[in-house]
């Protein structure tokens, strides 16, 4: 899944993808840079919630992706909880950072006061078109009017947190990201998110039966696999697989070589579905088609394929069906089972991410051994998706 940070700052920009390097979850963090989004927001808003809400929008509008964007400013207690929402244009609307350090020191000291607590607030807005949520993290500690260290940006070489001797610009980027306002914001973002937002969209190719599909389909309905099944993308509109994805409430799209000229204008098709349809993970399911590069292209190492066989044994062009449990066992194999891969531009090459054994029985048949095998795939498949989704596998 991807989520775009709603940001022009470098700064802040990096202090996201910092601190959700730590974090188990299987998203994609996109910038605007990367979308070629360009935008600048005013924050005309009197709260942090009101402009977090405000960019949040704004970007929303311009990439209809799920959007994290925030505000954050500095409340000083002496100074009736200023620069607030202020605090980036304290000393004036296009003033640099030493300008605003240098004017809330001077408000201090015009201030009389001897107590100069105050404390970083970060506000999270996250807005997927759907759910709007706000998150909050707060850091305390105190003004000091020595500037001290050279890490971080804004207001942190002359803000010193509670049970630290160090300002913010002395300490290392993890030892910041550790108590931070941003930081606090962003693993309470992160913990609701996991568990309460966001699930793994899947899109599903087949072209028979789609029985691994059906399974994984009633392991969600189960509540087995946390995770929303949203498409179908068939090239055979009488298939099985079409009236299971019906039954499940999903979308069907019938796209086949018959309708286009060539087969990449075919998965330049079924690539702009899955993409319209906001998928994170494919699954084939018995898809008797060679998934080709604008698929590929979109959708890099999220394409997983089940393949009937003990990978890299039995794989290639013409391994498939009944055909490979019938070369096991002409071979006098022991074993046989099922292999998950990611899909990549050759036939059963990609990178194995999953496997389960089973015996070859001396007196299977071929259709005996595809029997048991598919008992296995049924499970295999949601299995990893699962562990997938709670990352336990890592696909890049």
């Amino acid at each position: 899944m991807k989520i775009l940070i709603a940001s022009n700052n470098t700064h802040k920009i990096k202090e996201f993808y910092e601190i959700f390097s730590e974090l188990n979850l299987n998203i994609e963090i996109c910038t605007p840079s990367e979308l070629n989004i360009d935008i600048n927001v005013d924050e005309t808003g009197s709260t942090f919630e009101y402009n977090a809400e405000l960019k949040a929008r704004a970007f929303y509008n311009e990439c209809k992706l799920p959007v994290i964007a925030d505000d954050t400013g500095l409340e000083v207690e002496a100074l009736n909880g200023l620069p607030g929402v202020y605090s980036s244009r304290y000393a004036g609307n296009d003033c640099i950072d030493s300008n605003n350090r240098k004017k809330l020191i001077a408000e201090l000291q015009k201030s009389n006061a001897k107590d100069w607590s105050a404390q970083f607030k970060t506000v999270i807005c996250y807005l997927d078109g759907q759910i709007t949520k706000f998150y909050y993290g707060i850091c305390k500690g105190k003004i000091t009017d020595k500037e001290k260290g050279n890490n971080g940006f804004g207001y942190d070489s002359i803000f010193i947190p509670d049970k630290y001797k160090k300002t913010f610009a002395e300490l290392s980027e993890i030892e910041k990201n550790n108590i931070s306002h941003r930081g606090n914001a962003i693993r309470y973002f992160a913990n609701d998110f996991k568990n309460n937002i966001y699930k793994m969209r899947l899109g599903f190719l087949a072209s028979g039966t789609g029985s691994n599909m059906e399974a994984i389909l009633n392991n969600i309905v189960n509540n087995n696999l946390i995770a929303e099944a949203v498409i179908l993308i068939t090239n055979n509109s009488d298939s099985k697989a079409t009236k299971i994805a019906k039954s499940h409430g999903l979308e069907v799209r019938h796209i086949s070589s018959a309708q286009f000229n060539n087969d990449n204008e075919r998965d330049e098709a079924i690539a702009n579905a899955l993409i319209n349809s906001r998928v994170d993970l494919i699954i084939l399911a018995g898809y008797m088609k060679k998934v080709g590069s604008p698929i590929l292209k979109q959708f890099p190492n999220r394409i997983l394929n089940i393949h009937p066989a003990l990978l890299p044994k039995y794989g290639g062009h013409n391994y498939f069906g009944m055909n490979v449990h019938k070369a096991v066992i002409e071979n006098n194999e022991k074993e046989s089972g099922c292999t998950i891969h990611i899909v990549n531009d050759d036939y059963d090459k990609g990178k194995i991410i999953a496997q389960r054994k089973v015996k070859v029985l001396p007196k299977d048949s071929p259709e005996t051994l595809q029997k048991r095998i598919l008992k296995e795939e049924h499970i295999l498949y949601s299995d990893t998706i699962n562990k997938i989704i709670n990352g336990e596998i890592k696909l890049d």
